[in-house]
């Protein structure tokens, strides 16, 4: 698990990044890995790198004063409109919002 960890960690801003690179990186077959995955973390692949995405965006925001669109495209997303959909949804409020409150 470590090294896909290090894996993820390390392409977490590429929009490519799937389970299969993820799954060769650590010398595993893609199933063995969704099952590891659901396993240690209860969650499929994607949501655990969205969760990871996420937790870099919140990170961003709070640390820097660049552009959510710039955001977005570091966090791997290609599309602002859906990088702020999937915020909100995991954060209840849109990316500006959360900055905007956390700096209050």
């Amino acid at each position: 698990m470590a090294r896909v960890q290090g894996y993820i960690r390390e392409h977490l801003h590429e929009p490519t990044l799937n389970l299969t690179e993820a799954a060769a990186a650590a010398f595993l077959s893609p199933n063995y890995l969704t099952h590891l995955l659901r396993k240690e973390t209860g969650k499929p692949f994607s949501q655990w790198v969205l969760d990871r995405r996420m937790q870099l965006a919140r990170t961003l925001l709070l640390n820097s004063a660049q552009m959510i669109g710039v955001i977005a495209q570091r966090c791997g997303f290609t599309d602002e409109a859906y990088f702020s959909r999937c915020f909100r949804k995991a954060h209840g409020l849109a990316p500006g919002q959360f900055r905007r409150q956390q700096q209050a």
